[in-house]
């Protein structure tokens, strides 16, 4: 039984014990157990009194009066009180509640996870764009939810199968060929041969020119070799529905998203599937011609009309195929199935349920299930975003990723509830501020990480630690919130919701910084009750379980800083030597809340991948034909123009930053001999100087946000040490340059520098 379920049964019982000890006859009726809004209100709040005043004939109040004076939970109700008309708020013994801080610590990362599906088989049905051009932000957010549906289900147990569907022929593939083949051949859109329903974007040009080329291709469900003859429409047709299914797959996995089976929809045709169920429906005697037309008689299980299945003049209507793939789904033995498809799919819902009723097989009713998510808009400087160029008419999901990485782009994907309109502010979601949620959960993850290697104790020896001390008002908030994770999952999961995830999880991002503002976090010293609250962080193993929706890698702690502190170098003698006490103990507590509660609450999403921005993969796979390249231009001796810049050389951006690097013991620190700090040969820049440690990491952690590896190099002065900020080295001025420019961009001011020890001096 998880901790949350376990003090909620033992308070309900207490509660059940209490009805009986003052007279009360409940019946069936059972305490209900909520959280109050206001924590002045207790842990727990219960309306029994309310419930049973009525049908009891008692005032509420005054039956809630005695059900208090008869509780008797001891080590369990540290005290309870009337309040309003009846409720019956219950304050926790802190004892009792600070048990679920062990209970996250024994779980090895499977706080929260339940067996609540019993293993049972789902199919959950997501993305299924047809091969016919980009991923556009549509299919983006179906993508992001349907992923977190599937691993909010595997958390609860559920044995899940992620499919994805899509058309390989019919009327959208034969404009493919055609747009392909007009390429192939030098005409472009504004050709009068030019097919009138052919796409446009830039694509088009990328197939053609791979056909021409002969290029093999591999997609996740085909491989093809190009013949490169544009007459051969079958062949362009092969090569160009693998072509954009291997871009797909890219986009896909760039997002972190995966899936078990793709299924065609020319397959069902192929084996005989549609035909089969077509005879199963005329048999089962809910069909009748019409006018030439096959109709299904779809008004008997609830529709407003029936449904032409084959027309007139020959073919079959698109729902036909859908009843011929889910009555499949069924024969597969799902026997729950989960379609998360666009808010344009809502006509075919009633469509499909009744041709698989009309089978008469017993599919339930009601079966499958459907999310349906809304249109995404996508936002630039207060103003709608419509056209790729790429695309030719619509924003892809590769747009979102290239500007504001993969990250940033699931989470506001999912983070509202799907069948709400959703605006996606490409601004907020590349600003490096606290208003970015997803900034936020980085930095603070990084901050943490500093904290605990700053904490520097065993943390395999905290299980056992005592958390008598764990009593302020915000540490009974923060474990409140870790008790009601697990049923927060169980509830998204129920629900199919996985944005309240993410909604929960903006409740600590927001309400907490006072936590960290009140107190400082300097110091080592800390007890062991609260240094158990960072514990759980730094247990990669565990985290590994639960997929992110902002990628917090390995570690699942973090910190929320009230304000990020000056990046000016700090030299003054006045300054006031930093406090030394209980803030770390804050720090730590919160990174319980945040590493727990965004690394698996905020977190039920996205899978641990080895890169947070994905590079991507060439297209092609097998021989291709490179272009032609200009000469190259003869190399001319480097030459230092005097101002740090190398003539000639080519300016390097900075490498793409990896959360592994800031891991405690994962990234290159300085070598020291006793108080002397040595780096390595090379270049480097220094962004900061502090007297004080925390403020010191507080600026790893920032440089680390916008890409940059850092080391504190800690200088011995008269009256204790200076640590000073050291981004580098780099192995030309050149590459110096471009992540000066960088810093300066992100309001970081920096001077270069060319260490030898610890008393290296600006070289203005």
């Amino acid at each position: 039984m998880s901790p949350s379920a376990d003090l909620r049964q033992r308070l309900a019982e207490a509660l059940t014990r209490a009805l009986a000890a003052a007279g009360v006859d409940a019946g069936q009726t059972l305490p209900v157990l909520d959280r109050p809004k206001q924590a002045g209100h207790g842990d727990f709040a219960c309306n029994i009194a309310l419930t049973l005043a009525k049908p009891m004939g008692r005032n509420p109040r005054e039956l809630a009066q005695s059900i208090v004076a008869a509780l008797d939970a001891p080590g369990l109700v540290e005290r309870a009180e009337v309040a309003g008309p009846g409720f019956i708020n219950l304050f926790v013994d802190p004892a009792a509640r600070n048990g679920v801080v062990h209970a996250v610590l024994a779980s090895s990362g499977a706080f929260g996870r339940s067996q609540a599906g019993q293993g049972k088989k789902v199919q959950v049905e997501f993305v299924s764009a047809n091969p016919t051009g980009p991923l556009h932000v549509g299919h983006g957010r179906g993508a992001a939810v349907g992923d977190c549906l599937c691993r909010l289900l595997e958390a609860t147990g559920w044995d899940v199968t992620r499919e994805f569907y899509y058309n390989d022929a019919g009327a959208q593939i034969d404009n493919l060929t055609l747009s392909v083949q007009a390429r192939a051949k030098g005409l472009g859109p504004d050709h009068p041969s030019w097919p009138a329903d052919g796409y446009r974007g830039d694509y088009i040009v990328d197939v053609a020119r791979a056909f021409l080329a002969k290029q093999s291709v591999v997609a996740d469900d085909r491989s093809v070799t190009a013949k490169g003859d544009p007459e051969d429409a079958a062949s362009v047709r092969e090569f160009a529905v693998a072509w954009l299914r291997h871009e797909q797959d890219l986009d896909l996995k760039a997002f972190g998203v995966r899936f078990d089976v793709f299924s065609l929809e020319s397959a069902l045709y192929a084996d005989g599937s549609v035909e089969r169920t077509v005879q199963a429906l005329v048999e089962s005697g809910h069909t009748y011609e019409d006018d030439g037309a096959l109709w299904l008689r779809t008004t008997t299980f609830g529709d407003d009309k029936d449904r032409v299945m084959r027309k007139r003049e020959g073919g079959y209507t698109y729902f036909v195929p859908d009843v011929a793939y889910h009555a499949g789904k069924w024969s597969r033995g799902f026997g729950r199935v989960i379609n998360e498809q666009g808010a344009d799919h809502h006509s075919t819902i009633t469509r499909v349920r009744a041709g698989l009723q009309a089978l008469g097989v017993g599919i339930p009713l009601g079966w499958p299930d459907y999310v349906l998510h809304q249109m995404v808009t996508v936002m630039r400087g207060g103003e709608e975003v419509k056209i790729s160029k790429r695309a030719g008419s619509y924003v892809t999901l590769r747009d979102l990723i290239d500007e504001v990485g993969a990250d940033a782009t699931r989470y506001f994907l999912a983070a509202r509830r799907a069948d709400s309109q959703l605006v996606f502010d490409i601004d907020l979601a590349r600003a490096q501020t606290n208003d970015n949620p997803v900034y936020y959960i980085q930095y603070a993850h990084a901050r943490i990480c500093s904290v605990l290697e700053q904490w520097g104790g065993d943390t395999a020896a905290l299980s056992q630690a005592g958390l008598g001390p764990l009593t302020s008002e915000h540490e009974r908030a923060v474990i409140n919130r870790l008790e009601a994770f697990p049923q927060m999952v169980a509830d998204a999961a129920a629900d199919l919701a996985p944005h309240s995830v993410a909604f929960l999880s903006e409740g600590p991002r927001r309400g907490l910084p006072q936590l960290v503002q009140r107190q400082p976090v300097p110091g080592r010293r800390c007890c062991p009750a609260r240094s158990a609250f960072g514990a759980r962080c730094r247990d990669p193993a565990g985290h590994r379980q639960w997929p992110r929706p902002a990628r917090c890698e390995r570690s699942g702690a973090h910190v929320i800083m009230a304000e990020r502190k000056s990046a000016v170098p700090d030299s003054s003698p006045n300054r006031a030597a930093p406090r030394r006490g209980g803030g770390l103990f804050t720090g730590i507590l919160i990174g319980l809340l945040l590493g727990i509660m965004m690394a698996l609450a905020v977190a039920v999403w996205l899978n641990l991948r080895g890169s947070p921005f994905a590079e991507r993969e060439a297209p092609t796979v097998l021989p291709a034909v490179p272009e032609p390249k200009p000469a190259a231009a003869p190399a001319v001796p480097a030459a230092d123009d005097g101002e740090g810049t190398v003539a000639g050389e080519a300016v390097k951006p900075p490498s793409k930053f990896d959360f592994y690097d800031i891991l405690p013991n994962k990234s290159g620190e300085p070598a020291s001999t006793g108080n002397r700090t040595v780096l390595p040969a090379g270049l480097y820049l220094q962004a900061g100087a502090f007297r004080n440690p925390v403020d010191a990491d507080d600026q790893k952690a920032r440089l680390a946000l916008i890409g940059l590896t850092a080391v504190v190099q800690r200088l011995p002065v008269s009256d204790g040490f200076l640590h000073r900020i050291r981004v580098g080295p780099f192995a030309s001025s050149a590459e110096l340059d471009a992540a000066r420019t960088l810093l300066k961009s992100n309001g970081i001011d920096s001077v270069p520098v060319r260490p030898g020890s610890v008393d290296d001096m600006p070289t203005r």
